[in-house]
């Protein structure tokens, strides 16, 4: 059995799937507080667009507090995993009630 041959494609190691979400999300580090809109999310972290993205670092330590699409308020300690012109990616550390 043959397989597909992925060309130019890069693998996603996400472990859960994103979904998008129309929400403002407040990011806080250290004495940084900042509303963002959402990008996407999942059970494991979060993307958000930023119009200063060089304010996150990655391995940078975040709280984010959100909605989700049932309306339901998320609070997650978070790490920065990723960052670019486009916004800033976390990684969810534990979630918090």
């Amino acid at each position: 059995m043959f397989k597909k041959n992925p060309g130019d494609q890069t693998a996603d190691r996400r472990t859960s799937p994103r979904k998008s979400l129309e929400a403002m999300v407040t990011v806080e580090k250290e004495k940084l507080q900042n509303t963002e809109q959402v990008g996407n999310y999942s059970l494991t972290g979060l993307f958000f667009r930023s119009n200063y993205p060089e304010q996150y670092r990655p391995q940078d330590s975040v709280r984010v507090t959100f909605e989700d699409e049932n309306k339901v308020s998320q609070c997650h300690t978070a790490k920065v995993v990723r960052t670019s012109g486009q916004g800033v990616g976390v990684r969810f550390r534990n979630r918090e009630k």
